[in-house]
């Protein structure tokens, strides 16, 4: 019996041991499957998403008004930065402290590249403007990730504004690390503090409770502003910092301290992020999961068992993607509790070298410039390059963003980057810690976790314009002002190759035409189908939500005013003499000119036949595709195709490409006006309609002739692809053209968008130096079509004695 007892309990142990082990493997099982589930949700959205990122390298960075920016626009897919091939344009506009445009365009792109300019109107103020580039996909994200640059633009023809001094407001932020600032557990806190100007403020300050007691004492700012600190805080108790700028001090509170949550503490050495997350009051015994990714790329998910409130995370670098990666926490109901960024220098750059046959030169002497472009291990690349070299004068300086910064750093994170390039200069501890702040500090938001989880697909109300521009407009009722809904649209672009394209209003009333490439300015005739309504054309671009919070250049007008004449004497000059030249524009390199019919079945040149009086007589005498008859509510058209059946109802009648509804306006038209007739004698399938055939009608000049439109037909000037402006750089190869007497006042020496290095990673080009002496600067940068964005700076001198110094 002792035996058999003895026997029961063993068999009862180990059936306790295997439950127990069984249980812990159902509950890690069922941990990993919904962390799958999680990440596969946010690869399902990454794929829906499809975001992009643009780029826009501009000649310069300060500009007089009268002057020409010059500028190539990339446009690249938002997670593997290769170039995107999704849009066919994208939209460029240049805008005030208000955010009111003062110019916008429309730029062709190919394969993601293109390129363009402003005139800059020499009635514009002094200032602060900013260039502001998007896609029509990127308008259904935050205009926060719209790509922003800062441009000084000085008017020396018009007084500034008077200078007001303001006192200095200080914005101080202080942000718990993973977002929660937790009791009883050890706290990381960044803080940043900038000036109006957004510009990073030094100071000292010290933490208090609220005893007053001192809890860390002589904290600074280690970049820009930028710092941060931990200590363990108190529950229930309230904390303050004290900064002393200057010689003011000013109190600002820290967050407020939490009971319960999770919190999140990260620490790296030798290539390893130790990530602590402690837990309050929350489930201190379950499970957790991490997920981090780099721009939506699932790297590392993991789950793990909280012990004691605690559990640490231990992620390889080497697993993360390059640039900025997102670590989330999420508790074991699978909500995300905790998160934080983290930057990882990259390492797959384009190094791009240019060298000059010499770095001493004289006016108008030749300039030879030899690039290569070459992967990380010193492997030729094909990259598309752009090029600008200008006069590094006290009035002008060298961006801190480029393109390899702007792609992987800024692009990521809202807000300005004061110090882009510094997070880039190298890998000592300093820099990383630095990276580390603004990742602490600056805004991240592509998406919500909240819509991923709940597989809710992103809102995508811009389409990609994959063919080309698509025309927004919305049809209003003409006696009650409310949209229309279900009511046919044609939207015309009259002449020799004209557009026409249809659209059927929302419940909303909108209306989207897909009218192909629209180049230069045109004018467009829309005409709704129901005359009870009328239809407005909406502008493509988005107007800004708010101003723009941009410093004075006052100080700068008056601390450069004898810089500043000698610019303005040599820019007026300058264009005097070559202003007629800078006016030369090209066509985009494809120009679709065919029409939406294809080949008509039969074309009639109206001047080999014998002319009539009356159109009705063309149309009974020779043009036997057509037959017409009168009915009662007026004439009638009818098509007979190939096979001598007779189509339905009236066939679509175009003048110059613009739809004519009422066939009695086309029978009272004056033949002599027409010089072809073409018939498609078919059912015409057109966007969502069936047509009943096409008549298409051209005058001589494709301009309608004088043939009055409907009444009710609305006509807009409308702005398609900007024509490109070509680059006028004069060329000094012969002894008369050296000793012109026309001055050559150029600061923009060169710009060339579209610069090509071939399989062995090589182009060479030149220019010539102007009359103007001084330090130029070339800046290079581009990308491959595998996504590697590389920047390079070369210098050299204009001085005409060539006396080194």
């Amino acid at each position: 019996m002792k035996n058999m007892n003895k026997c029961f309990k063993k068999n009862a142990l180990m059936l306790a041991c295997l439950l127990s082990l069984s249980l812990i493997g159902l509950r890690t099982y069922g941990q990993s499957d919904r962390l799958s589930i999680i990440s596969q949700k946010l690869i399902d959205s990454r794929n829906l998403y499809s975001s992009e990122k643009l780029f826009l390298h501009s000649d310069k960075s300060f500009y007089l008004a009268g002057e020409l920016i010059w500028f190539k626009v990339y446009v690249v897919d938002g997670i593997n930065h290769h170039p995107s091939k999704i849009n066919k344009l994208s939209y460029v506009e240049l805008l005030d402290s208000k955010g009111k445009a003062v110019d916008q365009a429309m730029i062709a792109l190919d394969k993601g590249l293109g390129n363009g300019s402003f005139q800059l109107s020499s009635s514009l103020n002094s200032g602060e403007y900013v260039l502001r580039a998007y896609t029509n996909l990127m308008k259904n994200g935050d205009e926060d990730f719209f790509y922003e640059k800062r441009v000084i633009i000085v008017n020396t023809l018009k007084s500034a504004e008077t200078a007001t001094t303001l006192k200095t407001d200080y914005d101080i932020q202080f942000f718990a690390e993973g977002g929660n600032f937790i009791a009883g557990v050890k706290n990381k806190v960044a803080y940043k503090v900038v000036d109006s100007n957004g510009k990073g403020v030094g100071f000292s300050g010290r933490i208090t409770d609220g005893h007053s007691n001192v809890v860390i004492d002589g904290f600074r700012p280690l970049k820009d502003g930028m710092g941060s600190v931990s200590f363990t805080p108190v529950e229930n108790e309230k904390y303050s910092a004290e900064l002393r700028i200057g010689n003011e001090v000013i109190t600002k509170e820290l967050p407020v301290v939490q009971s319960r949550g999770y919190s999140m503490f990260l620490t790296e050495s030798n290539d390893v992020l130790a990530i602590t997350v402690s837990a309050k009051n929350v489930y201190d015994e379950g499970a957790i999961s991490l997920i981090a990714h780099t721009r939506m790329d699932v790297k590392i998910k993991e789950s793990k068992s909280l012990s004691n409130g605690s559990v640490v995370f231990n992620l390889p670098v080497s697993m993360l993607g390059e640039g900025i990666s997102h670590i989330t926490i999420f508790d074991q109901n699978q909500r995300p509790v905790s998160e934080r960024l983290y930057f990882k220098q990259p390492e797959h750059y384009l190094s791009l070298s240019a060298t000059t046959d010499n770095s001493l030169y004289q006016s108008r002497q030749r300039v030879a410039v030899n690039i290569s472009s070459l992967s990380e291990r010193n492997k030729p690349q094909n990259a598309n390059l752009s090029m600008a070299v200008f006069k590094a004068d006290s009035l002008q300086h060298i961006d801190a963003a480029n393109i390899v910064n702007y792609l992987w750093l800024s692009s990521d994170l809202k807000g300005k980057i004061e110090s882009p390039d510094y997070y880039f200069s190298s890998n000592s501890t300093e820099v990383k810690e630095a990276a580390d702040n603004l990742m602490l500090t600056q805004g991240w938001r592509r998406f919500e976790w909240k819509t991923v989880l709940n597989s809710k697909s992103p809102t995508i109300t811009n389409l990609p314009e994959y063919e080309g521009h698509l025309v927004r407009g919305v049809v209003l009722n003409k006696q009650t002002g409310a949209p229309g809904s279900d009511i046919t649209v044609y939207l015309s672009s009259p002449g020799k190759f004209f557009r026409v394209a249809v659209a059927k209003s929302d419940a909303q009333g909108k209306l989207l035409f897909n009218i192909g490439d629209l180049i230069g300015s045109e004018e467009l005739i829309v005409q709704a189908v129901d005359e009870n309504y009328r239809v407005e054309i909406e502008s493509p671009f988005i107007e800004k939500s708010n101003a723009y919070a941009l410093p004075s250049v006052n100080t700068h007008i008056e601390r450069f005013q004898s810089q500043l004449l000698d610019r303005s004497i040599s820019t007026q000059v300058q264009q005097a003499f070559t202003n007629e030249k800078q006016l030369k524009f090209s066509l985009p390199a494809k120009v679709d000119t065919s029409l939406f019919y294809g080949q008509p079945e039969k074309s009639y040149f109206l001047d080999d036949f014998t002319r009539f009086r009356t159109f009705e007589e063309v149309l009974r005498e020779y043009v036997s595709e057509v037959s017409i008859s009168r009915q009662q509510k007026g004439y009638q058209f009818n098509m007979t195709n190939s096979n001598f059946e007779m189509l339905p109802k009236n066939p679509l009648v175009l003048i110059d490409g613009v739809p004519f509804f009422k066939t009695d306006s086309v029978v009272a038209i004056n033949p002599m006006k027409i010089k072809k007739l073409e018939a498609i004698n078919r059912m015409f399938s057109f966007g969502y309609l069936t047509l009943n055939g096409i008549i298409s009608l051209s005058t001589y000049k494709y301009d309608l002739e004088g043939i009055p439109l409907d009444p009710n037909a609305l006509i807009v000037e409308y702005e398609g692809l900007q024509l490109q402006r070509q680059f006028y750089s004069p060329v000094y190869e012969t002894s008369a053209s050296l000793n012109s007497r026309v001055p050559d006042f150029r600061n923009v020496l060169y710009w060339n968008p579209t610069i090509i290095t071939g399989s062995n990673g090589n182009a060479s080009l030149q220019f010539y130096t102007g009359d103007e002496q001084g330090e130029y600067k070339i800046v290079v940068q581009g990308i491959t079509a595998e996504g590697r964005a590389g920047y390079k700076v070369v210098d050299f001198k204009v001085q005409n004695d060539l006396v080194k110094k």
